[in-house]
């Protein structure tokens, strides 16, 4: 049986909480090999379906092992997104939008694939929100550092206090802290503009409004 080893949020961010508005959620199961799932957000799970058969609204994608987390990010861009620059050649690749499963393991060297990436990267909404949480010994681990290259706004969640069955031992183990800095008091904004980021920020987006002006 496989087990849920990553979780992904997709939405917007509420402007005044900075939390997220979702309207899909994501799921990274892992076993033998890896498999995404994506659902609108809140799941509401039909009593029975024959076998084999997805849920209204439900896909399944298995990944490409070297770009997991990017075959994550466009299957939110082709079906939760629908970004029409990556849907549209999407749907000349293995009918990509439209089918419920879908396996690109063997699509691994796949220059065509390799394409609809680069355009989920320049194409990603800037205002659409994801909240990524990984769990213990996630695949995704070792891929969100591409993160850097896509534009989008990103909350990333990672374990700090464990408590688990150990066998070997026949006890209880805990491991990290619950002493977790809280930012509910606090304005997010103050904090980056204790390093300057925030101002930086702005001025960025000062000279990028000054040029569309100019055109």
């Amino acid at each position: 049986m496989s087990t849920t080893t990553a979780q992904i949020l997709i939405g917007s961010s509420d402007t005044y909480r900075y939390c997220i508005r979702p309207t899909h959620v994501l799921t990274l199961h892992e076993k033998s090999r890896p498999l995404l799932v994506l659902r609108p957000y809140p799941v509401t799970m039909p009593e029975r379906l024959p076998d084999g058969v997805a849920p209204p609204g439900e896909v399944h994608w298995v990944p490409t092992l070297k770009h997991m987390f990017e075959d994550a990010l466009l299957m939110v861009a082709v079906h939760a997104l629908k970004i029409p620059e990556v849907v549209k050649p999407a749907a000349t690749f293995l009918r990509m939008h439209e089918v419920p499963f879908l396996d690109l393991s063997e699509q691994e060297n796949s220059r065509r694939l390799k394409l609809l990436r680069a355009r989920c990267r320049a194409h990603f909404p800037d205002r659409s929100k994801l909240a990524i949480s990984l769990f213990y010994r996630s695949s995704f681990f070792s891929h969100v550092k591409v993160l850097k290259t896509y534009p989008m706004q990103v909350e990333l969640c990672t374990p700090v206090f464990d408590r688990f069955w150990h066998k070997s031992d026949g006890a209880m183990v805990e491991t990290g802290t619950l002493e977790i800095p809280t930012f509910s008091e606090r304005d997010p904004e103050a904090d980056y503009d204790e390093s300057g980021l925030l101002a930086k920020v702005r001025r960025q987006r000062e000279k990028q409004a000054r040029s569309e002006t100019q055109r």
